[in-house]
C-alpha cells in the first residue's frame, strides 16, 4: 500500500559549531534540487531547526 505523499520534513542538529546546518542549506540551494521542494524554513528559535516543505 503506498503511503501518503509527505508535505514537510523536518531536520534536527542542535548542538556544535552549525557546520552541519549550513551544509544541508547549501545542498539544498544546488539549482537540479531546488525543483523538489517549494521552501526552506530555518527556525529563528531554534537555530538546529530546519524544515523543508514539499
Amino acid at each position: 500500500m503506498p503511503s501518503a505523499p509527505c508535505e514537510a520534513m523536518q531536520g534536527n542538529h542542535q548542538h556544535g559549531s552549525g557546520k552541519l546546518k549550513h551544509r544541508v542549506l547549501a545542498l539544498l540551494d544546488q539549482p537540479h534540487l531546488r525543483k523538489f521542494y517549494r521552501r526552506v524554513e530555518v527556525d529563528a528559535g531554534n537555530e538546529g531547526r530546519v524544515l523543508v516543505h514539499f
